[in-house]
């Protein structure tokens, strides 16, 4: 009569058991930060220094909307000085613009790819100050920023009197999207 009891006991344990058990579903969202790249424009200047009548400024842009998030410096040359006027033609004129690059987002970001176009590149050569601390591959974690140069030069053919536009373009991309 016992094992008869412990027998049904066991069997009724089992069929509420059998009863109880359902499939949980566990539904959630998962943020995992913010990205957020930012290119600053700076300072422009001229050297050797006492050119008169020229002027150089920039200015930023953000390009698109869309992922992977491209963002432009723009410099603009106006009423530039003739090389071989200013100096005899014995060397160019080298523009330096400083720009800074931030990285305001909550993950890290790196760069990806810069390219930087001219207007002229007869008259105008435009390049990345190898002493700049932006260059291709450059990791920034957040809160992180870094200055570049861009070197602009006015070679040898270069007018007098004519505006000159340099375009650099970069492409950031959050760091684990990074191909080298």
């Amino acid at each position: 009569m016992l094992s008869v009891s412990l027998l049904l006991a066991l069997l009724l344990t089992g069929v509420g058991y059998a009863a109880w058990i359902d499939i949980v579903n566990l539904n959630g969202n998962v943020e995992t930060g913010e990205w957020n790249d930012t290119l600053l424009s700076g300072l422009c200047w001229t050297q050797p220094a006492g050119l008169t009548g020229t002027e150089i400024f920039s200015f930023t842009e953000d390009i698109s909307d869309e992922l992977p998030d491209p963002d432009q410096l723009v410099i603009i040359i106006t009423n530039a000085q003739s090389a071989v006027r200013y100096v005899g033609g014995s060397e160019s004129i080298t523009y330096n613009c400083d720009f800074q690059i931030s990285n305001e987002g909550t993950i890290p970001t790196r760069v990806q790819n810069i390219a930087i176009t001219s207007s002229s590149p007869t008259e105008i050569s435009a390049v990345l100050s190898p002493s700049s601390g932006v260059a291709e591959g450059l990791l920034l974690e957040p809160g992180d920023n870094e200055t570049g140069t861009i070197e602009i030069k006015l070679l040898e053919g270069a007018r007098a009197g004519v505006d000159y536009t340099v375009t650099v373009t970069f492409l950031c991309v959050k760091w684990n999207m990074y191909e080298p």
